[in-house]
């Protein structure tokens, strides 16, 4: 979390010196591997916890309609994991990569086993090859458990993640979720704009896939990465400091609308408020800062000094033009009334002075 500008020491040293220090060399090893991604299938991308509870992370809401077993699922799937490696911004990881894609590991193993065991001559059927692709629900479900358990009970070193692969429901051991997992070419970077070109990159490519090789059947899929905290707290920041400012000048219309009913009040209104708003973000930005905690804290006081002071002095000028148009109407029907009377004199005095 950046909070001082980028040229302060405290700045510089999380950025480019931590990691000339011995004990920042572990997080420099867990960077070169290059940040995760994580396409999940069978959850519903809500946040249903409360916004107000941060420590109220909400429930999982499974997707009724993603049924792996399903023969489109299955092509979809082994698709998927080819194409995702044909990205650029894919990079290839040493290893079998058992679980990343367990599709094409539960492929190959079928396509490569006997259905008779050559030393117990026991049948095989229906995890042999003799079964193809796609598989039928039973042999889908039957075989793919008899893989796992032998992936983790004989190469569990080999496991490369421990979140890819299929997950099962605890009561009706049947799988939910399906995540398929691969490194990028991207490293943690606390750049909003690196970031954000990689985070866009990989969700525009997602929406595509699910558009031309499934038609949107497979919509609610998602993708997810580690790390992307500061990334997260970057953009809200940035949606809700714009958000801050249409909304301070919707409060400040409506109030003034409330309160005047003059629509020459309210565009000056608005127009003091916009100017105070832009003048504040182009002076920060001038003077070399960006947006980050601190310049949001600062937007969001000005705005709010803005709108109170405006509003102020809205009301101040109605109510003393209210208290000037009562003095004037009635300096009017005074000076009114003394024009009758001095006529009334002239005319009574004036046949006295005529003789």
């Amino acid at each position: 979390m950046q909070l001082f500008r980028y040229g302060h020491p405290f700045e510089q040293f999380e950025l480019f010196y931590k990691r000339r220090f011995k004990f920042a060399q572990e997080l420099k090893k867990q960077e070169d591997y290059g940040l995760p991604v994580r396409i999940i299938f069978g959850l519903i991308p809500e946040d249903n916890g409360s916004h107000l509870n941060p420590f109220d992370r909400g429930s999982l809401t499974i997707d009724d309609d993603f049924n792996v077993t399903s023969p489109q699922a299955q092509v979809f799937l082994l698709q998927l994991c080819t194409q995702f490696r044909n990205q650029s911004f894919y990079k290839s990881t040493l290893g079998p990569l058992l679980n990343n894609c367990f599709l094409e590991t539960l492929y190959t193993w079928l396509n490569e086993r006997k259905c008779i065991d050559p030393f117990d001559l026991i049948t095989r059927y229906p995890c042999c090859n003799e079964s193809h692709f796609p598989y039928n629900k039973q042999a889908f479900d039957f075989c793919l458990k008899k893989a796992i358990k032998l992936m983790f009970k004989g190469s569990y070193n080999y496991i490369d993640s421990k979140w890819a692969g299929a997950w099962f429901e605890k009561q009706t051991n049947h799988i939910s979720v399906v995540v398929i997992e691969y490194n990028t070419i991207f490293n943690v970077d606390a750049d909003f704009t690196t970031v954000n070109f990689f985070w866009k990159k990989v969700n525009s490519w997602l929406s595509q896939i699910k558009t031309s090789l499934a038609q949107n059947k497979f919509k609610n899929a998602f993708a997810v990465a580690d790390n992307l905290d500061l990334y997260a707290l970057q953009e809200a920041i940035v949606t809700g400091t714009m958000t801050s400012v249409f909304l301070a000048l919707a409060i400040a219309f409506i109030g003034i609308c409330m309160t005047t009913f003059n629509f020459r009040l309210i565009f000056i209104a608005i127009l003091t408020i916009s100017w105070i708003m832009f003048t504040t973000i182009a002076i920060l930005i001038l003077s070399g800062w960006k947006l980050d905690v601190i310049e949001s804290i600062c937007i969001c006081v000005a705005i709010g000094l803005s709108v109170d002071s405006t509003l102020h002095y809205v009301l101040a000028y109605q109510s003393f033009f209210k208290v000037r148009r009562n003095y004037l109407t009635d300096l009017k029907h005074r000076l009114f009334h003394r024009k009758e009377y001095l006529i009334n004199r002239t005319v009574y005095f004036l046949p006295c002075l005529a003789q």
